[in-house]
């Protein structure tokens, strides 16, 4: 037998099982929505009555795709928690996350939706002001959301009263505390320096600690046209964005003030590499914008790539999940995740009263369907997957 027949069989057998799967997974979903349709409605009626409670469960719900992320969540590490604010918010965090694990057929609606409108409760009554900014500016309040959680999980493990004053201050930069999952997983200690191109002196040194890349979505979308012969991937894009803004080279450290662009290096690999995608606020992105937005992303990421210190073509990341927004006047939200079983993206649509799962495919496809929507992506989730 030849071996482009051994191929084709090879294929023939995988699409077998996928339509098999798929068939399997949409029967048990029907059946779920059958027997619990009334309940379901309602769970995700009252999930969506408040636009805030719209934006936090799909945040939510593509953390809890993360299995790093989820395992620490429900492995009993809360028994560690030194408590944040009060009521406390990661004990609300804790509860919300224990109610989502279970099956959609055995949870009842009620149950999902108090958990969720008490954890936004406690997390925006302790921070007054986040609050004020996810009223106003939803849209763009993704970055303040995952950096508050997160600090919220760091200070929760590592605030000790017997070693602080009053004065207390999260050492962010400094954490070396084992029990900070939040910096085991998602933490990125950066270094950053100005190189001068004219008389070469050292400048602008800085050390520090994120939970994220950001990224100006107009500033994506401007160098993919400007480097369009280029055909440059995602990773190099960013890697552009990053070292678009210029700083002068530091003349109290000996340097000649001249413009240079910062030298970025990243000293450890991530679990989760998280992408926040920022889109101008008050202002309807047209669909060719968004378009060509979603032309620059891709879900494979390089880490050596992004910064140079790390070897390029070694650690790769792979999309796990993604948070997009559409409907400026109604505010809708949708979340696709990668199922490895399947080796395809699924969908997860919150439309008025209910929730929709859709089958997309490959990237390609999800690409097709934001373009098809007008989605514009909000946080996008990628972990470290294979070697390339």
């Amino acid at each position: 037998m030849s071996s482009s027949s051994i191929s084709d069989d090879k294929k023939s057998e995988r699409g077998n099982l996928y339509n098999f799967m798929k068939r399997m997974l949409l029967e048990d979903i029907w059946e779920c929505q059958k027997n619990y349709k009334d309940k379901f409605k309602m769970a995700e009626s009252r999930l969506i009555t408040h636009p805030v409670d719209r934006f936090l469960y799909v945040i939510m719900q593509s953390l809890f795709m993360l299995r790093e992320f989820k395992a620490e969540m429900t492995r009993g590490s809360r028994k560690h928690n030194k408590h944040i604010g009060n009521p406390c918010v990661v004990c609300a965090l804790y509860e919300l996350f224990a109610v989502m694990e279970k099956p959609l057929c055995t949870t009842e609606g009620e149950e999902v939706a108090a958990a969720l409108t008490s954890f936004r409760i406690v997390f925006t009554a302790w921070l007054p002001n986040l609050n004020i900014q996810l009223e106003e500016h939803i849209g763009n309040a993704a970055s303040k959301v995952l950096q508050a959680i997160f600090m919220a999980l760091h200070d929760s493990f590592t605030y000790d009263p017997a070693e602080i004053d009053c004065n207390y201050k999260s050492d962010l930069d400094n954490c070396s505390k084992n029990g900070c999952f939040a910096h085991k997983i998602f933490g990125m200690h950066h270094y950053k320096k100005i190189k001068c191109l004219k008389c070469s002196v050292e400048s602008r040194r800085k050390k520090y600690t994120s939970f994220f890349l950001t990224a100006d979505a107009s500033h994506l979308r401007m160098m993919k046209i400007i480097h369009k012969h280029h055909q440059y991937s995602f990773d190099s894009l960013l890697r552009l964005v990053m070292t678009h803004e210029l700083l002068a080279c530091d003349e109290h450290d000996g340097g000649c003030g001249v413009l240079n662009p910062i030298y970025h290096t990243l000293n450890n690999l991530p679990y989760t590499l998280t992408i926040v995608l920022g889109w101008q606020e008050n202002i309807v992105e047209s669909s060719k914008d968004i378009s060509e937005t979603l032309s620059a992303l891709s879900n494979e990421l390089d880490l050596g790539v992004l910064f140079p210190a790390v070897k390029p073509g070694i650690f790769a990341y792979l999309l796990m999940s993604m948070v997009c927004f559409y409907g400026v006047e109604q505010q809708h939200y949708t979340y696709f995740i990668y199922c490895d079983e399947m080796e395809l993206y699924i969908q997860f649509d919150v439309q008025c009263d209910v929730m929709y799962l859709k089958f997309i495919g490959e990237w390609d496809d999800v690409v097709n369907v934001c373009r098809e929507m007008s989605l514009q992506p909000l946080v996008m989730f990628f972990c470290r997957k294979f070697k390339l």
